[in-house]
């Protein structure tokens, strides 16, 4: 309960997997889904991997709505060293705007990561960056685009998703460092037990 990633005892170490489906807008889905993919195996101080993903698009979708759509994905891919492994796509009346669902693996080698779960009472709280950026960066383009019409994507509703909604590598700072918790997306904080802020960097 609680947790955005499970982690699975194999050979190698800990392999760490995470799914979270972008429903909350139909705009830059692609790029969307592996931020928020990335960023659940990120808290748990583990290096995002290998990404999948199922797109389930409505029907009129055009062949440059597609190739908008894996742009963004592949740029997301390419700028954190992730690699699309596999996935599934297809057009189906059942959705009425685009939908991905991403699935982000990682391997921890040497079986550290860091579980949400893991705080307690006596811990320091560390804030990494601000909050809730995340939130934020979505809920303002999802405005600048209501304001523009529904399927305009205009620059500095990207820009403003690319200042707030990015992978949050920092956050894997959190298994070297012995933090007992983390919590990412719209959170950003590590949890240690008695340990300064400046001990995290």
């Amino acid at each position: 309960m609680g947790e955005d990633a499970c982690a699975l005892t194999v050979e190698r170490g800990a392999l760490v997997a995470a799914t979270d489906p972008i429903t909350f807008t139909g705009v830059d889905i692609g790029r969307l889904a592996v931020v928020v993919n990335a960023n659940d195996v990120a808290v748990m101080g583990v290096r995002p991997r290998w990404f999948l993903a199922a797109i389930l698009l409505p029907c009129g979708t055009t062949e440059d709505d597609v190739r908008t759509l894996f742009a963004g994905m592949r740029g997301a891919l390419a700028e954190l060293g992730i690699a699309l492994v596999g996935g599934h796509t297809e057009v189906t009346p059942v959705v009425s705007q685009p939908l991905v669902v991403g699935q982000m693996l990682g391997l921890a080698e040497n079986d550290r990561f860091v579980a949400t779960g893991g705080a307690r009472p006596g811990d320091i709280v560390v804030q990494v960056g601000l909050a809730p950026i995340e939130g934020a960066a979505v809920l303002a383009v999802i405005r600048w685009v209501i304001k523009r019409g529904p399927g305009v994507v205009l620059r500095p509703a990207r820009a403003a998703a690319g200042t707030g909604l990015r992978a949050r590598v920092d956050l894997l700072a959190a298994a070297a460092f012995a933090a007992s918790a983390a919590v990412g997306g719209t959170v950003g904080t590590l949890f240690g037990p008695g340990k300064a802020a400046n001990q995290f960097y």
